[in-house]
């Protein structure tokens, strides 16, 4: 958590927008994984309304905003970043190519089974 939190630090520190956002879901997924959950929930709900104001969407953040959802036993909620995560990463030829397992959980529990 310290390394992760530690680059966040430095993104922002040399003002790379981008470059913050991934540091800021590598924040929010690592305390997903440590069972923090709903401050994971929290970093990934801003995140993906950040994105939406810029008019863009991040196929990683609505697949780990779904993850969260999921987690915190909020099924319905997650399905439709579920469903966009799905969506977009299947459109991504190597991740189509090298990932499809994943890829197919996220049509299913975007899908509801």
């Amino acid at each position: 958590m310290e390394a992760f939190e530690t680059a966040l630090a430095a993104r922002r520190e040399r003002g790379e927008a981008k470059e913050t956002r991934i540091a800021e879901w590598c924040v929010g997924r690592a305390l997903r994984a440590l069972g923090r959950v709903e401050e994971a929930l929290a970093i990934q709900q801003r995140l993906v309304a950040e994105w939406h104001a810029g008019r863009a969407e991040d196929a990683y953040v609505e697949e780990e905003l779904g993850e969260c959802l999921l987690a915190l036993g909020r099924e319905a909620a997650a399905r439709p970043h579920l469903a966009r995560a799905a969506e977009r990463l299947a459109a991504d030829a190597w991740l189509a190519e090298h990932e499809p397992e994943r890829i197919a959980r996220l049509q299913r529990l975007a899908a509801g089974r």
